[in-house]
């Protein structure tokens, strides 16, 4: 595999164990339009007085991002990340049309995986057999400030430090986007 394909599971994973541990599906579409990642509420229901668990209907599509350390810049507020032009468009797309004539689209998040620059670091099992990965993600949700970018390569987005994946992300990100 090549460092970018290791980096890419890798986050895949990550951000998955989170959902899962949440309480949420985390899925891989079979084909990649844009989307890396389906990620969908469960909820326990009764019916008949017999409780199960059934995908509420309610999902979030996920574009991850796998970078290094080196390829963001920190400021007082997030991180800078450049994003493919074409990716960032993706996420404009989907937000400006959410509500329109093509019917309520499934909302379009960006996941920001970052990794240390040591490929030593991103992965070590340790003396008491536990796991640690040492990366951490953040996400974000496009808003009316974001317009269609003519740029060819990148477009330089801003990810405030209020929206690191934690153990909350799942809850939160759906709370902001399907319980307004």
């Amino acid at each position: 595999m090549t460092e970018n394909d290791i980096k890419q599971s890798l986050s895949f994973h990550y951000i998955g164990l989170i959902a899962t541990y949440s309480g949420y599906r985390f899925d891989k579409p079979f084909t990649d339009y844009g989307v890396d990642a389906v990620l969908e509420k469960v909820e326990k229901v009764s019916i008949n007085g017999k409780s199960r668990f059934i995908a509420s209907g309610k999902s979030i599509d996920v574009q991850l991002k796998s970078t290094s350390s080196a390829k963001i810049i920190r400021t007082e507020k997030g991180i800078k990340f450049d994003l493919e032009a074409k990716n960032y468009n993706d996420l404009v797309r989907r937000f400006q049309q959410r509500n329109k004539e093509y019917g309520y689209l499934i909302p379009l998040v960006l996941i920001v995986f970052i990794l240390p620059e040591n490929k030593e670091n991103w992965l070590n099992i340790l003396e008491d057999s536990s796991t640690k990965i040492e990366g951490y993600a953040y996400w974000i949700y496009p808003n009316d400030t974001w317009n269609f970018s003519t740029n060819s390569s990148t477009v330089r987005i801003e990810i405030p430090f209020q929206n690191k994946v934690d153990l909350n992300f799942c809850d939160d990100l759906f709370g902001l986007i399907y319980e307004k």
